[in-house]
């Protein structure tokens, strides 16, 4: 079974996001801090990581930054809210970036795209 990592701070959205992720048939791993992501990161190999953009505890560069630099091949996807600037630095360095949205389904396509490779 295929396994996400989500990191999170708000639990409204991190649960929404589990519960949705967990109906498409993944493994969810969730966290709200970004120093628990990486310790997990380390654990549990996921096969894709979600990061919140905004995120008080690390900055989401830095904690894109050491993702990578534990595993360079894992897909990351970055989740904001659409009002954040395009041009951000994290946004280059993520694999993707989707706005954040009580509607999960863009992400969820995007998470298809990078984990099921014959997905349309």
């Amino acid at each position: 079974m295929l396994k996400i990592l989500v990191i999170e701070e708000e639990a409204r959205i991190r649960e929404l996001l589990r519960h949705d992720l967990e109906l498409d048939g993944y493994r969810v791993l969730t966290t709200a801090s970004s120093q628990e992501g990486l310790e997990l990161m380390e654990l549990k190999s996921p096969d894709l990581v979600i990061v919140d953009e905004l995120n008080r505890e690390m900055d989401s560069m830095e904690t894109v930054s050491k993702l990578l630099s534990h595993c360079p091949r894992i897909p990351v996807v970055l989740t904001s809210e659409p009002s954040i600037s395009t041009s951000s630095p994290v946004r280059q360095a993520a694999d993707a970036w989707v706005p954040r949205s009580p509607d999960t389904s863009k992400l969820r396509h995007q998470v298809r795209q990078f984990l099921i490779p014959d997905f349309v």
